[in-house]
C-alpha cells in the first residue's frame, strides 16, 4: 500500500450523485426495497456498466494499474470497485455484525470508493474495525473521523508511516493502523509475500554487483543504482524498504 492522490471524479458521476443520494433515503425512509442485495442493485453507479468502467479507469490511473491494498497489477476490467466503508453490517472483525445500518450513506461519496483486487475484496468484506464508537447514522466529516478508523485510507494516510517491510518480504506494523490494515486485507498472504522476498532477493543480486562495477563517475552509479530500485517501483511501487542496499555504495 502507498500514498495516493484521490482524481477527480468523471463527469458522469457527478450527474447522479444527487439523485442517487434522494433515491436512497427514500429507500431508507419507506423500507422500498430494503437490504444490501437492494441497495446495491438500485444504486445508480453500478446499474451503469459504463459508468462503473470510468470510474474504475480513474481509481485505476492514480494507482498506475494496481489495487489500492495489495498493489498487484489489475487489469482495466478485473479491478473491483468498491467502498472504503461498507454498505452495511460493518464489524470491527470476521463475526462482528454489530452496525446493520453502516453505512449506507456513504454510497454516493466520492471519497469512499476504492478500487481492490479480488483477493483484496474478499479478505475485507464488511470490515471497518474503528477505536471509538459508530459515527451516528449519516454522519459525515469530522463525526466520521471522530470513530478512528483503524484501516488505513492511502488516500488520506501515508502507509509508510504505519507499514514497513523485512528484509525476508513480511509486511512489519509499525502502528496500530498498520497492524490491521496488514489483517484485514490480509497482505502478508503466501503468494504476496512470496513476490516481496523474491524482489528482495535480486535487488539484494543487481545492488551486490553494482558494487564492483566500474562505473566512469559518481553520477553515473547512481543512475545504475536508480535503475535497480526501479524494480521495485515496476512490481511495488508503494514497498518501504529498509536497507535493501545493504549500506552506502561507494
Amino acid at each position: 500500500m502507498r500514498r495516493l492522490q484521490r482524481p477527480y471524479p468523471p463527469g458522469s458521476f457527478m450527474k447522479v450523485m444527487d439523485r442517487g443520494r434522494a433515491e436512497l433515503h427514500h429507500m431508507v425512509e419507506t423500507r422500498s426495497k430494503w437490504g444490501p442485495a437492494s441497495l446495491r442493485e438500485h444504486n445508480l453507479i453500478f446499474r451503469n456498466r459504463r459508468m462503473v468502467g470510468e470510474i474504475r479507469s480513474v481509481m485505476s490511473e492514480v494507482s498506475e494499474g494496481t489495487c489500492h491494498a495489495c498493489e498487484q497489477p489489475v487489469q482495466a476490467s478485473g479491478g473491483e470497485l468498491e467502498f472504503f466503508r461498507p454498505w452495511q453490517m460493518a464489524g470491527n472483525a470476521r463475526k462482528d455484525r454489530g452496525s446493520p445500518d453502516h453505512y449506507w450513506w456513504l454510497s454516493y461519496d466520492w471519497e469512499n470508493l476504492q478500487l481492490l483486487c479480488p483477493m483484496c475484496n474478499r479478505c475485507k468484506a464488511s470490515l471497518f474495525p474503528i477505536a471509538g464508537e459508530r459515527a451516528p447514522i449519516g454522519a459525515h466529516y469530522e463525526q466520521l473521523l471522530d470513530e478512528q478508523p483503524l484501516l488505513l485510507n492511502p488516500f488520506d494516510d501515508d502507509p509508510k508511516d504505519h507499514i514497513t517491510t523485512g528484509e525476508d518480504g513480511f509486511l512489519i506494523a509499525l502502528t496500530e493502523r498498520g497492524q490491521v490494515t496488514i489483517e484485514v486485507y490480509q497482505l502478508n498472504r503466501a503468494d504476496l509475500h512470496e513476490q516481496r522476498r523474491a524482489l528482495f532477493k535480486r535487488l539484494r543480486a543487481l545492488v551486490s554487483q553494482l558494487k564492483f562495477t566500474r562505473v566512469s563517475s559518481a553520477e553515473a552509479k547512481q543512475v545504475a543504482i536508480a535503475s535497480v530500485l526501479n524494480l521495485v517501483g515496476m512490481e511495488f511501487r508503494g514497498l518501504n524498504r529498509p536497507g535493501i542496499a545493504g549500506g552506502p555504495i561507494s
